[in-house]
């Protein structure tokens, strides 16, 4: 659960159904770790941001046709990365499959989100009794 009191699944549906607030929250809650996470493969601010803003028109537009998620996050930074590259490629910014492969790719999450994650944890394991 999150400060909205719905899970990804909820929020997720109803951002498919054409709620509003779904989508201002799915954006506002992931568009700067999706930024983040576009600086850890270019350091070209505009690429990233083009690419942010891409997918969310995509989203937008796609949205009835998109599949379900149970985590936002995920689905948005598997999205994100792939639009980016992309991105990158088609403005001959890419970065070889080579030099990809030097890199490593660690997402940090915050405390309150590793406790969030423990928790469901916990929910899902004494449903699961």
């Amino acid at each position: 659960m999150n400060s909205t009191g719905l899970t990804d699944f909820e929020i997720w549906t109803s951002f498919k159904k054409g709620e509003e607030w779904a989508i201002s929250y799915i954006y506002a809650e992931h568009a700067e770790k999706l930024y983040r996470y576009g600086l850890k493969f270019t350091s070209e601010i505009p690429v990233i941001e083009d690419a942010l803003q891409d997918l969310f028109a995509e989203l937008i537009k796609n949205r009835k046709n998109i599949g379900d998620t149970d985590n936002i996050l995920f689905y948005l930074l598997k999205s994100f990365k792939r639009k980016l590259l992309r991105k990158m490629q088609t403005e001959k910014r890419f970065v070889s499959d080579e030099e990809l492969q030097e890199y490593h790719f660690d997402v940090t999450w915050s405390i309150e989100h590793e406790l969030i994650l423990e928790e469901v944890s916990e929910q899902k394991s004494k449903m699961l009794l």
